[in-house]
């Protein structure tokens, strides 16, 4: 969201980025902002629900959401884990 000269907010739906320090990915574009002077912004972390829990292959590859998902090397890494804290009943 954009805080306007008067105090309003200017929402800004369905913008997301996926930001990764260590690969380097540490800037975005948002899209769609119309032309004024903007006091601040605010946005939130983390995926909303509904975007979280669907189906990632509904958006491009170059979309952020799709970036989230985790490579099959990655997957098996992450449950390795999992277990070594959950002990063998995970």
């Amino acid at each position: 969201m954009c805080r306007i000269g008067d105090g309003s907010w200017q929402e800004l739906p369905g913008q997301y980025a996926f930001i990764n320090s260590s690969s380097r990915r540490t800037s975005f574009t948002l899209t769609k902002v119309p032309p004024g002077t903007y006091k601040s912004f605010r946005f939130s972390l983390g995926v909303p629900k509904k975007e979280n829990h669907g189906d990632p292959a509904q958006y491009s590859a170059d979309h952020p959401i799709a970036g989230l998902q985790l490579s099959k090397e990655d997957q098996v890494a992450l449950v390795a884990f999992l277990q070594t804290l959950a002990g063998p009943k995970f």
